[in-house]
């Protein structure tokens, strides 16, 4: 054991710091008291292997290293501003062996506190990039070695073969597939200078919005399977004060919150703008906390319904910060492909026990390739993201559209890099197609929140429903009960009052042209003219002129 300490710490010869001794024997302190040298066991071999900051020039601390009885070596962050009896305490629960004698702690403390080392390293208690390096509870990827100096028991770790045991079984299942790459998709943020937002998986209990989650969590992490473990998989419970230090936790990755159900209604739509925004609040005395994050969250109810409980309205602002993804896909729910499960809910267990056991590994490799091939990457990941944007974009594209496609095309793009690195058993274009149909429902949802689409969806509505109470110019005569306008080459023209108490009923017609007109299907005379002259049978006369390209929208 002793010679496996000694190679394992690096000790080639007795190590002299003061008074202390470090051999294989471990730290030693030589007592000189009444003139008779003693020496005097202090612990199991403990080196200081560098002096630590962060990248502000503050959290001054040191990185000691150690072996367990196991003869495992451990590496421990000592924050300089931290007790000395709790840095021994959380040393000992590591697996630091410390001495029977009287003085031992006493004398470890004066070891640690006096212990130099002539490498310095940089330093971050969060996860996430520092400089061209990203770090990680359990490890640091990138051109700078990072000690990590935060809370380790954040849910981050690696077990066995996800890909294998989780990836594969997400094929053919747009919504696991989306959810696994969204995991991906935030440390791509900083690389492309893309904000961060969330995404809602809605419907029906019972249906595999949880399992969505779980497959998310599990691509970074454990996901855990009793009360009182350490899991990457969050939940709704806590306070908005406590989220600005998850998110933090979570800083450059994914957040996966299951059960919107459990927020407070009053509080959650600021909680939204919070995780998105990237800032917690102001406080005296304390500086801004700040993250970039990606989230998930899944429920039975939309954000609008939850808040609405407390009598609060949702801005368009929260809406595109959490994009809503429907989740009844098929009569199995969320599961488009069981392989071979005798049951969606059979299906769902076999995905639970295997998140629970495999988890971890394809984040650690992508986050090796991505510091390793940063400039490639992005090069890579902006080429997926044009592509995807050019397949899914509206014409006449306006307001939150561009945003939010821009967020799902991250999410296409990192599932693809994934795939290409061999990470996710999934073939290629399978994230691709799964964000495009998650893209696809986020925009069916649109139509009940956005002022313009709720128009553009309205407009579309009544053209389709009267398209035979259009009387054709230069055509025959196909009217089916009393006109509402007249369909012209390229465009349909709605007569004034038909426009005002037929397709407004209610609405200010002002307020609706306007809705049109930002979204590209109105014709109009100029500015603060909505309506356009347009010759009848060789008479003259103002209609609203919609363009016929508004049946396709979307």
């Amino acid at each position: 054991m002793k010679t496996r300490r000694n190679k394992l710490l690096g000790v080639n010869k007795e190590v002299i710091v003061g008074d202390f001794k470090i051999n294989n024997d471990g730290v030693l302190f030589k007592d000189t008291r009444d003139d008779i040298e003693q020496l005097i066991p202090i612990c199991s071999p403990l080196l200081v292997k560098a002096t630590t900051r962060n990248k502000e020039g503050n959290d001054w601390g040191k990185l000691l290293i150690f072996v367990d009885p196991e003869g495992q070596q451990k590496m421990y962050h000592m924050a300089s501003s931290k007790n000395q009896n709790a840095i021994i305490s959380d040393l000992v629960h590591r697996g630091l062996a410390v001495s029977s004698h009287s003085r031992s702690r006493h004398l470890l403390a004066q070891y640690l506190r006096s212990a130099p080392s002539q490498n310095m390293m940089l330093s971050s208690s969060i996860p996430g990039w520092v400089k061209n390096s990203f770090v990680l509870p359990y490890n640091s990827f990138g051109p700078d070695e990072v000690v990590f100096s935060g809370d380790p028991n954040i849910g981050f770790g690696t077990h066995g073969n996800w890909k294998t045991n989780v990836g594969k079984f997400c094929r053919g299942n747009s919504r696991l597939v989306f959810a696994a790459s969204v995991a991906f998709a935030a440390p791509l943020m900083r690389v492309v200078g893309i904000e961060g937002g969330g995404f809602h998986f809605r419907g029906l209990s019972s249906k595999g919005k949880t399992t969505a989650l779980q497959v998310a969590a599990s691509v970074c992490g454990k996901v855990a399977t009793a009360p009182g473990e350490d899991s990457y998989l969050l939940n709704w419970k806590s306070t908005a004060n406590s989220f600005e230090d998850v998110a933090q936790s979570h800083n450059d990755a994914v957040m996966v919150i299951d059960e919107l159900g459990q927020a407070d209604p009053k509080s959650v739509g600021d909680i939204c703008y919070m995780l998105a925004n990237g800032q917690g609040k102001a406080r005296m005395g304390t500086a801004k906390r700040s993250w970039r994050v990606l989230f998930i969250t899944s429920g039975e109810i939309s954000l609008a319904e939850h808040m609405s409980k407390a009598g609060v309205e949702t801005m368009i602002g929260q809406e595109v910060r959490l994009l809503e993804i429907g989740t009844d896909c098929t009569e199995h729910g969320l599961f488009e492909n069981i392989h071979s499960s005798k049951s969606p809910a059979e299906f769902s267990n076999r995905m639970k026990a295997a998140t629970a056991n495999h988890y971890g590994l394809p984040f650690k490799k992508f986050l090796a390739h991505l510091t390793s091939n940063t400039g490639t990457v992005e090069a890579n990941c902006r080429a997926h993201m044009e592509s995807f944007v050019q397949a899914v974009m509206p014409q006449n594209a306006h307001g939150v559209v561009p945003r939010a496609a821009l967020r799902f095309a991250l999410v296409a793009a990192a599932g693809e890099i994934a795939t290409e690195r061999k990470l996710t058993g999934w073939r290629k274009g399978e994230a691709l197609r799964a964000a495009k149909k998650c893209f696809a429902s986020w925009m069916e949802h649109r139509k009940t929140f956005d002022p313009v689409a709720m128009t553009v969806d309205k407009v579309q509505k009544f053209i389709l429903e009267n398209n035979t109470r259009f009387e054709l110019v230069g055509g025959k005569v196909r009217l089916n009960g009393s006109k509402v306008g007249y369909q012209k080459k390229g465009k349909f023209l709605i007569l004034p009052d038909v426009f005002r108490d037929s397709v407004c009923a209610g609405i200010n017609p002002e307020s609706v042209a306007d809705a049109l007109e930002r979204a590209g299907y109105l014709e109009t005379s100029g500015p603060n003219r909505k309506k356009k002259q347009e010759r009848i049978d060789g008479q003259l006369a103002y209609f609203y002129s919609v363009p016929d390209s508004i049946l396709k929208a979307r």
